[in-house]
């Protein structure tokens, strides 16, 4: 998931720096966006999971 977040973040960059339109630009920005969220909110369950391991 993280190298597909990577991958999809530069594909964003380059559309930027290229002047793409702002409907393509705003697409690929929300997919990033919401891949994003996702993967944090992993690594926070992962962290959570982890706490309640210590705690045992």
């Amino acid at each position: 998931m993280k190298k597909e977040y990577v991958k999809e973040l530069k594909l964003l960059m380059q559309m930027v720096s290229e002047g793409a339109s702002n409907d393509v630009v705003r697409d690929q920005a929300k997919k990033v966006f919401d891949m994003g969220e996702q993967i944090i909110s992993e690594l926070e369950e992962e962290g959570i999971n982890e706490e309640e391991n210590d705690r045992e």
